[in-house]
């Protein structure tokens, strides 16, 4: 991290000119590596694994509280899920730790039937199970260019990652991204119908405890995408009804909007991970501006994900959503986003044709 440095001004307007151009390089600068850390995942599973036992403690729980449903529930949630159609390549290579098809099963039962029901979610596909999400274009303060992303193979060495990109002229930067550990973790297709697991290269962990965890967080967060894509804009956004537990309900549309405004007076972002929108964020609307909407889908599905796991990688190192309030206006312990999440994710829901 670039520090600011104490600087001596005297009265001059030269001084202070070349003072104030000093101050600007280095905020940007400093702008510049926060920008960089935000697609590391270096640093994303250094996280998870630091703080694996609560993960597995948090993943424990919600298993747990799927056993005690009624047979029934269970039943319906298992049906729902057997009807995803499951792509799969049967050869893996040794090192790929993509969670198992049994284990994403089993693990997708845990979400709730009302969820689950709503879900565009048809396929899992394992054919980039061998390979590497990369983005490569970023702008010239490194905010990600969203959508720009390459696939590249696995690479287990330094002389392996030499030997993939010598040759790739039209992407120079690529192997310092994949050395950077700047990728991410599967994807959904551009019809939210279909999710892609991929694997995490050994070069960003060789912990599979942690990699799995993360797997899992990933997984929820591409779930929930499968899900909102289809309420994006207003129209749609209003054919959704919420329906909450204490009987009151709301259009996704009006929960969106009130999702958007508690993030304005909680401005800090759930993970690090949904910092990297922080530039398209700004003066965003309730999905009025085209691709605004998508901007702030991405907020809401790393919120339900923190929720889910009540922890996810973050720059502020809070272990429990519940817990952290994001600087709320009120400074109250529990924050309004991890209220309108909660509330959302036990309610059920009414489409409107």
């Amino acid at each position: 991290m670039n520090r600011i440095k104490p600087l001596d001004v005297s009265d001059s307007s030269a001084n202070k000119n070349t003072a104030i151009s000093q101050i600007v390089q280095a905020l940007l600068e400093r702008k510049i590596d926060e920008n960089k850390d935000r697609l590391n995942e270096l640093s994303t599973l250094r996280f998870v694994e630091d703080n694996l036992p609560l993960y597995k403690q948090n993943l424990e729980k919600r298993k747990n509280a799927y056993a005690l449903l009624s047979e029934e529930e269970r039943i319906l949630r298992e049906n729902r899920i057997a009807a995803i159609k499951n792509l799969s390549y049967e050869q893996r290579l040794p090192w790929t730790n993509t969670l198992t098809l049994e284990n994403t099963n089993n693990f997708l039962t845990t979400l709730p039937l009302s969820l689950l029901n709503i879900s565009n979610l048809e396929k899992l596909d394992y054919s980039d199970q061998n390979n590497v999400i990369l983005p490569w274009q970023f702008d010239n303060e490194w905010n990600w260019v969203h959508g720009s992303i390459r696939n590249v193979p696995f690479a287990l060495s330094e002389e392996e990652i030499e030997k993939d990109f010598q040759t790739d002229k039209k992407y120079p930067l690529m192997k310092e991204y994949y050395k950077r550990g700047f990728m991410l973790i599967g994807r959904t297709s551009q019809d939210w119908k279909t999710i892609y697991q991929t694997s995490v290269s050994p070069h960003v962990s060789k912990n599979d405890e942690a990699i799995e965890a993360y797997q899992k967080h990933v997984l929820v967060h591409e779930f929930f995408h499968t899900i909102f894509a289809k309420f994006r804009d207003i129209p749609n956004a209003n054919t959704l009804i919420i329906k909450f537990k204490d009987g009151s309900t709301s259009t996704f549309a009006e929960w969106r909007n009130a999702f958007l405004l508690s993030m304005k007076e909680e401005p800090l972002y759930t993970t690090k991970y949904a910092s990297i929108y922080d530039k398209d964020m700004i003066d965003i609307s309730n999905g009025e501006k085209g691709q605004d909407a998508y901007w702030l889908e991405e907020q809401l599905c790393e919120s339900l994900t923190a929720y889910y796991l009540d922890i996810a990688p973050n720059e502020y190192w809070w272990t429990s959503f519940e817990e952290f309030n994001f600087w709320n206006n009120d400074q109250q312990k529990r924050s309004k986003r991890y209220q309108l999440i909660s509330d959302f994710y036990n309610a059920d829901f009414e489409v409107i044709e």
